[in-house]
């Protein structure tokens, strides 16, 4: 008399292993696609480890006092950032897209700057819009390269205008220039 007893391992059908494998290569087809498809998105944006935490703002809470006395007039533009795709994106001056800044030599320049877009930004008026650090003027930037305004927050700078000459105003995340968040600077 034999005893039989009951093996412990599962087995199963060739049909049912041969589903579950198509269904692997399946997911695995439908990840390499989104991946293809929103590689040049999370290529171009930062970790969100280097962005600053939510809720604490890297820009300064009061405008920093000038070195130089203004000689000019006082001026205040009101920016924001926007965004219509992730690879589409613009500032508002005022309401006016990617609008120019002109101002006279001597003036004390307020910029009021609020990230209405859904991505991490900074702001900087610059030399040469392909260098995120070639800032033009003393205080004329609102975070970094590495410290964003995130959604929502909102930051101010105060600096004179004390050089003539053409300059730019970006996003000084890398790439948002090159995608439309740029325009010009003119000090008369």
């Amino acid at each position: 008399m034999t005893i039989e007893e009951e093996s412990p391992i599962i087995r199963t059908t060739a049909s049912r292993l041969g589903k579950g494998i198509a269904i692997i290569l399946i997911v695995m087809a439908v990840a390499a696609a989104i991946h293809i498809a929103f590689n040049d998105v999370w290529s171009k944006y930062p970790p969100m480890n280097q962005v600053a935490k939510a809720g604490t703002s890297t820009a300064p809470t009061t405008p920093a006092t000038p070195a130089t006395p203004a000689t000019g007039e006082s001026r205040t533009f009101n920016l924001a950032f926007h965004e219509r795709t992730p690879t589409d994106l613009y500032f508002t001056v005022d309401g006016q897209e990617n609008a120019d800044i002109i101002v006279n030599v001597g003036d004390k320049i307020t910029i009021n700057i609020k990230n209405e877009g859904n991505m991490p930004h900074s702001f900087g008026i610059v030399t040469d819009p392909k260098d995120v650090n070639s800032i033009a003027f003393t205080n004329a930037n609102i975070g970094s390269s590495t410290q964003f305004l995130l959604p929502k927050q909102e930051g101010t700078t105060t600096f004179i205008a004390d050089k003539p000459g053409e300059y730019y105003y970006i996003c000084l995340v890398a790439g948002h220039a090159d995608l439309g968040m740029i325009g010009k600077f003119i000090v008369k």
